[in-house]
């Protein structure tokens, strides 16, 4: 079997889902012909072609697993241009929105800007408390609020040095950062600021 070209392994099969690296999904295609016969689908967030309708399911996903009802309420993002959900996904019961493909790129660095960027970030700070001496753990009740005040409010107005433009304790923060990478990082951040000031909501953080 292992010898097998996929078309022929995936013979009884109506619908193949290419759950595969996104530079890998057409090349695949292109390398096995008999998957034509197929409805393919592919699960790259940023992907536009031809060959196979795309469907990203908006989440983030490790090894462990979750229940049923997790998994239903993920967000399924289809191609606008592709076929009705119930001919692509016949049982599923998840969320469901279209996306155009020239909106598709977009969505998709928005996705790891909030997904992967903030894992950096979050990372960051635990592995370096603990470089410092200071359990990781307690990073956790600041992690968790910066979430959820976000997630309640989007429009919600940043706190800390930036809004205050407590210049010093900026230069401090940069100097301790000293040759690390995260010194652009926040540099980064401090320049977005000043490109999207709003009032202070207060003086915490």
């Amino acid at each position: 079997m292992a010898d097998q070209p996929p078309s022929q392994v995936l013979n009884a099969a109506t619908t193949i889902i290419l759950a595969i690296n996104d530079d890998a999904i057409e090349p695949f295609i292109q390398e096995n012909p008999g998957l034509e016969k197929f409805q393919l689908i592919h699960c790259s967030g940023s992907l536009v072609t031809p060959l196979a309708f795309g469907a990203h399911l908006l989440q983030t996903f490790g090894e462990a697993l979750w229940p049923l009802a997790t998994y239903e309420a993920i967000p399924l993002i289809l191609d606008e241009a592709g076929p009705p959900t119930a001919q692509l996904f016949p049982s599923f019961e998840n969320p469901v929105a279209r996306i155009r493909a020239e909106d598709k790129a977009k969505y998709h660095a928005l996705c790891v800007l909030a997904c992967s960027g903030t894992q950096l970030l979050w990372q960051k700070i635990q592995l370096n408390f603990d470089e410092i001496g200071l359990d990781p753990v307690l990073a956790k009740p600041l992690l968790q609020e910066s979430a959820q005040a976000v997630l309640t409010n989007p429009n919600l107005t940043l706190t800390g040095p930036f809004v205050r433009d407590d210049r010093q304790t900026i230069e401090r923060n940069l100097e301790a950062l000293g040759e690390d990478d995260f010194a652009e990082v926040y540099r980064a951040f401090l320049g977005l600021f000043h490109g999207n000031q709003r009032p202070p909501r207060d003086a915490s953080g």
